[in-house]
């Protein structure tokens, strides 16, 4: 039986806006589906593209009845994603109607792409058409942190409000950050979370990445294997409400988990084993510091996304340190897409759904062959679905410039 203080670090709110929906229910339907709202997105007129990229998009999407009219038309989608998963997860967490003092309440996000379209836009028209032309409501949309921004203003946070932009690694990075600030009682509530949004110019950094697919590729998104030819990129945003057990507990909070460690290294180069030794490092740190052995782990939730050189890397990992447990491993990104800052706790919220329904589901589930002669090998589809109880879960992440986290996640 784990041991609890007062400090120790819990979830108490989760909310989502996202391709499986805005709840842990409709997320456990697409995890065990496989499948998430995919559909084609349409074509861009970008002048680097002339196809059409599939996506994991936010589909039916409507903010007016959950943020109200006032600002919106100001504000773009990824804002509004991260207001909505907000204020679902302030709810979820009993907040909504008894909010925290603004100096005990604070924000943490993780995001890459945030202010990109805008700020695209901003400078093409300055540049082509002259200052005058530029609108200055538009101005605050150009920044990255501009989502975490509106949300300050949003919910009136002012114990710290700060965003994190660390590739694929942002939102855990995020959650680790967060965790520290309430340890130092600089908070006494943190919204963290992560969001991005999918869109003409988001797509053309992903393909200057070279993550996106072939045109025609058979095999997209699929992880840890082989013939997959690259990302299904992904938007959206996902929410915590983290607060230290002892408060959560005094006002009769529900609590979901409890985030055990956080670790973060830096292995760079263009080498997959090298590379894996980063992310290696950072879960041997995470699991030391939550007092977890490797056989101690109950499930590990990958950073896997279907480009098999990133995916080789999670894999050489994985197998390093949990192999001879034969741990099982969930791929929640095959379902939601990379969605790139947000997709660290897009995967944890698929962790506690999961917990929540007692299995983790054959479409997303796979298992450790240690004795596999390569990382890719390595994992191979589970059968069948899996009993999942709980326990120490394992969230990793990796990102292609050679930053690794690792989070560890008590759930129930």
């Amino acid at each position: 039986m784990t041991n609890t203080n007062d400090n120790d670090i819990v979830i108490t709110g989760i909310g989502l806006v996202s391709a499986a929906g805005y709840s842990l229910d409709t997320l456990n339907e697409s995890l065990r589906s496989g499948q998430a709202s995919r559909s084609s997105l349409r074509k861009h007129t970008a002048e680097w593209s002339d196809r059409d990229y599939v996506g994991a998009v936010v589909d039916g999407w409507d903010p007016e009845p959950l943020l109200g009219k006032k600002g919106l038309q100001f504000m773009h989608a990824g804002s509004q994603y991260l207001l909505g998963a907000s204020l679902l997860a302030l709810r979820e967490a009993g907040l909504e109607e008894s909010m925290p003092e603004p100096d005990d309440l604070g924000i943490v996000i993780g995001t890459n792409l945030g202010g990109l379209k805008a700020a695209s836009r901003y400078d093409y028209t300055a540049a082509t058409q002259g200052p005058r032309y530029v609108s200055p409501m538009e101005a605050p949309n150009t920044l990255a942190n501009s989502p975490a921004s509106y949300l300050a203003i949003r919910v009136q946070a002012r114990a710290c409000n700060t965003t994190i932009s660390s590739g694929q690694c942002s939102s855990l990075d995020a959650i680790g950050y967060a965790a520290n600030l309430l340890r130092k009682n600089r908070a006494k509530c943190i919204l963290v979370g992560g969001v991005e949004e999918l869109n003409a110019y988001s797509l053309w950094v992903y393909n200057s990445m070279k993550v996106l697919p072939s045109d025609g590729a058979e095999k997209t998104g699929e992880p840890f294997d082989a013939k997959s030819s690259g990302w299904v990129p992904g938007e959206g945003a996902a929410v915590l409400v983290l607060e230290r057990r002892g408060d959560a507990e005094a006002r009769g909070a529900r609590i979901w988990g409890e985030i055990a460690a956080w670790s973060s290294s830096y292995r760079g180069g263009f080498d997959s084993a090298a590379r894996a030794s980063g992310l290696e490092r950072a879960i041997l740190q995470s699991l030391a510091s939550a007092g977890v052995t490797p056989d101690g782990v109950r499930l590990a939730v990958a950073g896997a996304v279907g480009d098999p050189a990133h995916d080789e890397v999670e894999a050489l990992a994985l197998r390093s340190v949990l192999g001879e447990a034969r741990t099982p491993v969930c791929a929640a990104k095959g379902v939601l897409g990379e969605t790139y800052g947000a997709g660290g706790i897009m995967s944890l919220a698929a962790a506690l759904a999961i917990g929540q329904a007692g299995t983790l589901p054959e479409a997303v589930g796979y298992t450790i062959e240690p004795e596999a002669s390569n990382g890719l090998a390595s994992l191979r589809k589970q059968v069948g679905d899996r009993p999942f109880n709980g326990g120490a879960t394992l969230l990793s992440a990796h990102d292609y410039h050679g930053v690794s986290s690792a989070v560890v996640l008590r759930v129930g």
